[in-house]
């Protein structure tokens, strides 16, 4: 398997088991293989042995398998330009509060270091040869040079080039004319474009690769290039978020230049003096943000290639009318599990919020013993909800108050229903019952990061 069909096998193990429960994983030491199963889908088998297998689907292993009760997929990624496929498991702690667990399969496709690695708190275990270094990606050719070396007799020096393999070689110099279309195509790796390699895929033979894509305008041109260059790097989430959890490890510390991983030394770009929490919180935003590429980019870059392209007839700047938008009574965010947290923008934008807008059952918060906004976080399920998205919105309640400049500030939360109004208080003023407190770092870079585009 090349590091081509290695990237598209990710993106359809991701769009399948994302947020699904593993139910069978086992290293089939007799067969060389590794099978994963995951529910609503059918088990794929991806064998170690011979250079040229690849993955399939099949049966759910039956015995001997790990320990994975309880498990669920958070990520499928490859390296870029990389023959390896990484699987990032998460298993929510057991008690409230607790942390979660995290385990991560590496499956290496190099034809003299086949194997299989699973790291974590979900064991360790191996199968196969050693898995080697994440490999640096190989440079992107200009189509001139794509085009002299298709020409000439010799085309191994395609080789050298980023993504290209014998089969993808084959392929571009089936029609020498446009190779030079061809391979630009590849390196922007289409969303709808899967290379023909693999049973996983439904494709037979070379020849079911697009001639070309759809036609499309200068300005939608852009935009596919530039969120397909945002999705290719958001493979690297769940590095940043191992990178992050190494970083939070170390204190207080200066932070290091680079941090050891289970892959292998990890580069890291530390401000002037930075700390490594401060540094890890940085990266724990740009973790998030590749999450939301990663669940939003594909549908959006397809949208945008299946649109028609019409003509738009201009429109003078002296006739152009921008229709007024209604001010909501609060401000909106989104947490990373995707839950939305509403803030008050005044005192008595805090009353309608709280008890007219809010539902009974919601959570609600505000920052202990000081002036602040009212914040409503979404979940009216009676289980507590999700530790991450709790601290969130406390973050974002002790943002919007005046324990803005603290480093850490209680935020009491409870439910809507338990929040009341006293018999002629002032605007914003509120009785609260059973109420629960949390620690809350208020942070700038997670109040942008969460806010919603039409949110100010």
């Amino acid at each position: 398997m090349d590091s081509l069909t290695a990237h598209y096998l990710a993106r359809v193990l991701a769009a399948r088991w994302s947020a699904r429960r593993v139910s069978a994983l086992r290293f089939d030491r007799d067969a060389r293989a590794v099978i994963v199963a995951v529910d609503g889908s059918a088990p794929v088998r991806f064998p170690l042995a011979g250079p040229e297998a690849g993955p399939s689907e099949g049966e759910a292993p039956t015995e001997d398998s790990l320990h994975f009760e309880g498990w669920t997929v958070a990520a499928a990624s490859a390296p870029e330009d990389d023959r390896r496929l990484r699987l990032d498991f998460e298993r929510r702690g057991k008690f409230r509060g607790s942390p979660a667990r995290r385990a991560t399969l590496e499956i290496s496709f190099v034809p003299n270091a086949r194997g299989a690695r699973l790291t974590g708190d979900g064991g360790d275990a191996r199968l196969g040869a050693r898995i080697p270094p994440v490999a640096a990606p190989r440079p992107l050719l200009e189509p001139a040079a794509v085009a002299r070396i298709v020409a000439s007799p010799d085309r191994s020096a395609l080789l050298a080039a980023r993504w290209m393999s014998p089969k993808v070689i084959e392929w571009i110099g089936d029609d020498p004319e446009t190779a030079a279309e061809r391979y630009p195509m590849i390196a922007a790796l289409p969303a709808d474009a899967p290379p023909p390699v693999g049973p996983l895929f439904a494709r037979a033979g070379v020849d079911a690769l697009p001639d070309a894509s759809p036609p499309l305008d200068d300005r939608r041109a852009r935009a596919i290039a530039r969120m397909e260059r945002e999705l290719a790097a958001a493979a690297a989430m769940p590095l940043l978020r191992d990178a992050a959890a190494a970083l939070f490890a170390l204190g207080d510390a200066t932070a290091p230049r680079e941090i050891g991983l289970s892959g292998g030394p990890f580069p890291l770009a530390p401000r002037p003096g930075e700390r490594a929490t401060a540094l890890a919180e940085r990266l724990l935003d740009d973790a998030r943000s590749m999450e939301r590429a990663l669940t939003t980019l594909p549908a959006r870059i397809g949208a945008l290639r299946a649109a028609p392209v019409t003509p738009v007839a201009p429109v003078a700047k002296t006739t152009r009318q921008r229709a007024p938008r209604a001010a909501r009574p609060y401000r909106e965010y989104r947490s990373s599990g995707g839950l939305d947290i509403w803030v008050g923008r005044g005192s008595a934008s805090n009353d309608e919020l709280t008890f007219r807008i809010a539902d009974a059952e919601d959570v609600w918060m505000h920052a202990r013993d000081v002036a602040g906004a009212h914040v409503v976080l979404r979940w009216t399920r009676p289980d507590p909800p999700p530790p991450r998205d709790l601290a969130e919105a406390a973050a974002i309640a002790a943002w919007h108050s005046r324990s803005r400049g603290s480093t850490v500030a209680p935020v009491d939360w409870t439910r809507r229903k338990h929040v009341r109004k006293p018999r002629g208080g002032p605007p914003g003023l509120v009785l609260v019952d059973k109420v629960k407190t949390v620690n809350a770092r208020p942070s700038a870079a997670l109040e942008r990061a969460l806010r919603r585009e039409d949110g100010r």
